[in-house]
């Protein structure tokens, strides 16, 4: 469970992420399945999906995606780097967002 930009975002690994408004009421549903993380960057929510980011705009719902050709298993993206956590490295890359 995450708090941000005052939405609660709630992980079930059955069903996915489920976003509330501040009073508690549901207003999205991310329906994919074992997702086993998920993270911000402005006002974007992303998470993985096989070897690529998703990404979902909190406001309109519009989303993205971008392909990692590198395998990991977790990802942090900053304005500017791009950080891939693997089995057993880590590695920084530029990043820019669109």
């Amino acid at each position: 469970m995450r708090e941000y930009q005052n939405f609660l975002f709630v992980l079930d690994l059955k069903k996915g992420i489920d976003m509330f408004n501040a009073i508690g009421k549901l207003i999205r549903e991310v329906n994919e399945k074992d997702l086993p993380w998920f993270n911000f960057l402005g006002e974007e929510m992303y998470y993985p999906k096989g070897q690529t980011l998703r990404f979902l705009d909190l406001y309109t719902a519009e989303t993205r995606e971008i392909a990692i050709s590198k395998p990991f298993r977790f990802a942090a993206l900053t304005d500017q780097r791009m950080i891939l956590v693997g089995e057993r490295t880590i590695e920084f890359f530029e990043f820019i967002p669109n």
